[in-house]
């Protein structure tokens, strides 16, 4: 019996390790279904499918085409308005118990219905829905007639949606005319967008059409419940990682997922061959960034925190030509640059510093209390601190925001940190540079548990006066890797990474109270 229970230690303990020279594997089968980790953010968490419960999601992810057609699952099954769904790039699949069937969920009418369609404009320059007159009273076939014709105005979008075998499955209806987007057309569609090109953009060039992927829409959002997109570890617990759930608008009718819980054991056996190559990695910033910057309604007192500066350097980069950059003198430049751009659309700026000077001192922290003070004092609506990266490996690049957990307006300040990280991303990719995605954090992460940037952080023995109002950290790109600094160097990418700043703080200061 001992020898037994030995035997069995030893195959639960082997089945949770991978095996060596497993380490490329990215998706496995496992003892309910399959586990997927291309969309986990972080190595080896992710999502399991499976034909749990008699839903046979996993039988439809194969018999749709797998992750080429629908993309990778970014969530667990969870119930949304009283039905089992489980979220993937591409789409939203939709168990009805009463066909027993598994539907696509129309996820840009689950969009408007939640009040997004503003937001869909502004950050992902999605059109606004469309009727046909009289729609309510037309039979079906017309109705379908009518909303295809909306496909003749641009023949390459139409060309597009007809290129896969099932397009109405797929994509649904067409639910706007093809729309004139600034760099792009658009139509919007009941489950995705297409896209047609005026100009080159890093992920197409001028003519050719793109989808852009519900199922991440949906995610990005807000829409999807917490629980529900937190990845799972490969022993089944759920992955120590910070996933954002972001909008840059409230909602206005209340979210309605409930999570459901992972099955037990979804991911405890040991990896098989993989059944799915890995794709190559998408541009994390393809969709197009906002054009305009909103206009300035009541919250319009913007704060901006050029990092470091006087006798705080900062990181630095020795750039091929022999010139050293100082991380103090690219916060400055590019905080100006935003001013600038924020200034012109009609905000208040402030810049807690316009020269290379300490902003107070003589200690590090008074300096930081000094900055938090010019914010409090000028009753900004928003506070932003401007900084860029340096650490002592040169291979780690990339963008990354951050915002602090456990304050009263700490959902303001994801929202903001989230949006920051997508428009300045999003800019830098519009004008030749794919920054590598790091994500919007807690600034615990950074710091350490129960910590904070001084600049964000509650009242502290060390932090006197806190801000009082939302608040995040940048970190746009890394000085000390060589192919972010060779971009930092570029006029071109530093007024991309200020247009980036601009555009998020005009689209979450709209429709704000001011700050009293």
């Amino acid at each position: 019996m001992k020898l037994l229970s030995l035997l069995i230690l030893f195959l639960l303990v082997a089945a949770t390790v991978q095996p060596v020279g497993a380490a490329a594997q990215l998706d496995w089968n496992v003892p309910t279904g399959h586990f997927y980790s291309q969309a986990g953010g972080a190595p080896n968490v992710g999502f399991v499918v499976s034909n749990g419960d008699g839903i046979p999601f996993l039988d439809e992810v194969n018999r749709r085409g797998g992750p080429s057609a629908i993309g990778y699952p970014i969530s667990r099954r969870f119930q949304w308005r009283g039905f089992t769904v489980q979220a993937f790039q591409k789409a939203v699949l939709q168990w009805q118990p009463g066909s027993n069937q598994v539907f696509y969920l129309n996820v840009f009418d689950e969009l408007s219905q939640a009040g997004r369609d503003d937001w869909l404009r502004s950050v992902r320059s999605t059109p606004a829905e469309v009727w046909l007159p009289g729609e309510d009273k037309m039979p079906w076939e017309q109705v379908v007639a009518g909303r295809l014709a909306f496909l003749d105005a641009n023949p390459a979008i139409k060309a597009r949606y007809f290129s896969v075998p099932d397009p109405i499955t797929l994509y649904g209806l067409p639910a706007s005319t093809v729309q004139d987007m600034g760099n792009h057309y658009a139509i919007r569609l009941q489950r995705a967008v297409i896209q047609q090109w005026k100009v080159d953009v890093p992920w197409a060039r001028a003519g050719e059409t793109t989808v852009a992927n519900g199922g991440d829409i949906m995610k990005e959002s807000g829409l999807l419940p917490s629980d529900a997109i937190q990845p799972i570890n490969p022993d089944g617990t759920n992955a120590s990682i910070l996933i954002p759930t972001p909008s840059a608008l409230p909602a206005t009718t209340p979210a309605a997922g409930t999570p459901t819980p992972a099955p037990a054991a979804t991911a405890l056996a040991t990896p098989a061959a993989s059944t799915t190559p890995a794709p190559p990695p998408p541009l994390a910033f393809r969709d197009p960034p906002i054009q305009q910057i909103p206009k300035p309604g009541a919250a319009k007192r913007v704060v901006l925190d050029p990092g470091h500066g006087g006798n705080q350097i900062g990181a630095s980069a020795q750039l091929a030509d022999g010139r050293r950059m100082l991380e103090k003198d690219v916060n400055l430049d590019v905080a100006t640059r935003a001013a600038a751009v924020l200034r012109a659309a009609g905000y208040d700026v402030t810049l807690t510093r316009t020269v290379d000077a300490n902003v107070g001192g003589p200690t590090l922290d008074d300096d930081l209390q000094a900055r938090i003070d010019t914010a409090n004092g000028a009753k900004a609506d928003v506070f932003v601190s401007v900084h860029h990266n340096g650490i002592g490996n040169p291979a780690i690049r990339g963008i990354e925001t951050y915002f602090a957990d456990g304050r009263p307006f700490s959902d303001d300040s994801r929202a903001l940190a989230t949006i920051l990280y997508q428009q300045i991303g999003r800019q830098m990719a519009a004008a030749g540079y794919d920054a590598y995605p790091r994500g919007a954090k807690t600034d615990s992460l950074a710091v350490g548990a129960g910590d904070h940037f001084f600049v964000l952080a509650p009242q502290t023995r060390t932090v006197k006066r806190p801000t009082l109002m939302p608040g995040a950290l940048v970190e746009a790109l890394f000085l000390t890797n060589p192919d972010d600094a060779k971009q930092l160097a570029r006029n071109e990418i530093r007024d991309a990474i200020a247009r980036g700043y601009a555009a998020a703080i005009g689209t979450f200061l709209a429709g704000r109270a001011p700050r009293a």
